[in-house]
C-alpha cells in the first residue's frame, strides 16, 4: 500500500471513528426519554450524522497541508419502513488516493441484551431482513440498547439463526461500522444491487456520504455534541 493510500485509509478511519463515537454519545443521552419508536431514533442518529459530517475535517498525516471533509445529505423516501429497510446508507469517494462506492440496507429494532424479541417482532424482524438480502448480502439489523449503544449485526447471520436475542450474535459497534464502510470493509459495491431513487422499493431515509480530499490546510472547528 502506498502513503497516498495508507493516508487515505487512516484519515477516513479516523474519521468514521470519532463521527461513531460522537453519535454514541448523543444517543446515550437522549435514549430512551427523547424517542418514542425505533424510525425516531434512526432519524435523529442520522440526522446528527449529518450535521457531525458536514463540519468535520480531518488532517492528512504524510501532509499538512491536506484533509479529508465529508459532505453528507438525508433524504427521506417514505412514511412507512415496510419497504424492507428503515435506512440506505451510501458512501462515495472518488480521489486518486482512494476510490469508492458502497451502500448498504439497515433495519432497527430496540433490545436489551438477555431479553428476547416476542414472537411477532421476531417474525416481522425476519420479514424485513428477507427483503434486505433480496438485494444484498451488505444489510445489517441495528440494535439500539440503553445499555451497550448502537450495535449492528449482519442481517444473514441474524436470519440464519432463530434465536430473538440478537446479543447472542457477535455485534460490530458503531464506531466500527462506519469505519469500515469508510474503508470498504462492508458495503455493497455493485450499486445496481440495491434499488435507486427511481424504484418502486424504496427504505425510509436515505443517507448519502461523500469524502473528499482537499489540498488546502484544513480549518479546526469544535464543537458539542449535537441537541
Amino acid at each position: 500500500m502506498n502513503h497516498e493510500v495508507e493516508d487515505a485509509q487512516i484519515g477516513l478511519h479516523e474519521l468514521g471513528n470519532s463521527l461513531g463515537e460522537e453519535l454514541q454519545q448523543y444517543f446515550f443521552e437522549n435514549y430512551p426519554h427523547e424517542w418514542h419508536d425505533e424510525e425516531a431514533v434512526t432519524h435523529a442518529l442520522l440526522s446528527a450524522l449529518v450535521f457531525s459530517s458536514n463540519i468535520r475535517t480531518r488532517a492528512l498525516r504524510s501532509s499538512p497541508q491536506g484533509g479529508i471533509t465529508l459532505k453528507a445529505t438525508l433524504t427521506k423516501k417514505h412514511d412507512e419502513a415496510e419497504h424492507g429497510a428503515d435506512a440506505l446508507i451510501r458512501f462515495h469517494c472518488n480521489e486518486p488516493e482512494w476510490k469508492l462506492s458502497t451502500a448498504t440496507l439497515v433495519q432497527a429494532k430496540r433490545q436489551e441484551p438477555g431479553f428476547s424479541l416476542s414472537r411477532a417482532e421476531r417474525t416481522r424482524l425476519t420479514t424485513q431482513i428477507d427483503r434486505m438480502l433480496f438485494h444484498t448480502s451488505e444489510a445489517f439489523v441495528a440494535v439500539y440498547s440503553q445499555e451497550l449503544g448502537i450495535n449492528l449485526f449482519p442481517a444473514i447471520a441474524v436470519r440464519a439463526t432463530s434465536s430473538a436475542d440478537l446479543f447472542r450474535l457477535s455485534a460490530i459497534s458503531w464506531p466500527l461500522f462506519l469505519s469500515g464502510m469508510f474503508r470498504g470493509q462492508l458495503g455493497e459495491i455493485v450499486s445496481d444491487r440495491i434499488p435507486n431513487s427511481d424504484s418502486q422499493w424504496q427504505p425510509m431515509w436515505e443517507l448519502d456520504i461523500v469524502a473528499q480530499i482537499v489540498r488546502e490546510k484544513p480549518l479546526e472547528r469544535r464543537r458539542g455534541t449535537p441537541a
